[in-house]
């Protein structure tokens, strides 16, 4: 099917899913349905700007679904320069689809994880640094150590989801690494492949993490304390894998999705909304029903 809406065609198939049916999408194919979508006539309703970033997919720019100057259908990593002045804007546009990375296939690979291969991975790891350091410290000091790392985890997702992929490139590499670690989530929240860690960047980030820690606590100790932060690393990747695939409807979920849909500069919790409380990033009317 296709429509117009301000003078831009869109060519929709099969796969797309209209909230309100698509008996009035077949009723208006081929047709300007600008006042409908725009809610100026009265048989429409008003879209909101979400909206008009998920058809974006769907533009048709001499015959190529385009998103701007890229095109959606060539790797996105050769086109980031021609994005790089309004990069940011750009990725907070989101759009629906899952993109192709690299030319490479082994590269484009590398990029994709499932995500029940960071349960499978991490928790044995955890499970024997907490088992390790019982065999040096009692267990009870073990298990309050193991929460005091939990509660770290929380000072740790946010201060690296707020800070860290959250900064602003200025250079064409820094544009590249950002959208490599946290843009292109931004850009493809719906890409499902893409929503956890993959292993080697995890890998670097707990190495400094447990590194960090060994700082203030002598072997047995770290161990403790480490395993809580990647009980807490399992719990964050998990659960934003649930968020977004659709398994989870609540309210840390709804104020997920503020953050990725409203404003991206609130809502950077994903397991707790505590340090968005305390620092004031919390959007007052995310967590309502």
């Amino acid at each position: 099917m296709e429509f117009v809406i301000e003078d831009t065609l869109y060519r929709i198939d099969e796969s797309f899913v209209h909230p309100g049916g698509d008996e009035i999408l077949r009723a208006h194919s081929g047709q300007d349905i600008t006042s409908l979508f725009n809610g100026t006539d009265a048989s429409g309703h008003k879209h909101g700007a979400a909206a008009k970033d998920l058809l974006k997919k769907w533009e048709v720019v001499e015959g190529v679904r385009s998103d701007g100057p890229i095109d959606l259908e060539q790797p996105i990593m050769d086109q980031l320069p021609l994005v790089k002045d309004r990069y940011m804007d750009w990725i907070n546009r989101p759009a629906a689809v899952q993109p192709i990375f690299f030319r490479s296939k082994s590269a484009e690979q590398l990029t994709k994880v499932k995500w029940w291969l960071v349960p499978l991975l991490w928790i044995p790891i955890a499970c024997t640094c907490l088992v390790t350091s019982c065999g040096s410290i009692i267990m009870s000091r073990a298990a309050m150590l193991s929460c005091m790392g939990i509660l770290l985890w929380q000072g740790i997702e946010y201060g690296l989801h707020r800070f860290v992929f959250h900064w602003e490139p200025h250079c064409m590499p820094a544009v590249y690494m950002h959208f490599l670690f946290h843009g292109c989530h931004h850009k493809f929240p719906t890409d499902v492949d893409r929503l956890v860690f993959p292993p080697v960047p995890a890998s670097i980030i707990a190495g400094f993490i447990f590194s960090v820690i060994r700082i203030f606590y002598n072997y047995a100790e770290s161990l403790s304390v480490f395993s809580g932060v990647l009980f807490g690393y399992i719990a964050y990747d998990c659960s934003h894998y649930f968020i977004h695939s659709g398994w989870y409807n609540n309210r840390l979920s709804r104020s997920h999705m503020h953050h990725h849909y409203v404003d991206h500069t609130k809502n950077f919790g994903i397991t707790s909304p505590l340090l968005d409380i305390v620092f004031n990033t919390m959007y007052s009317k995310a967590s309502s029903d």
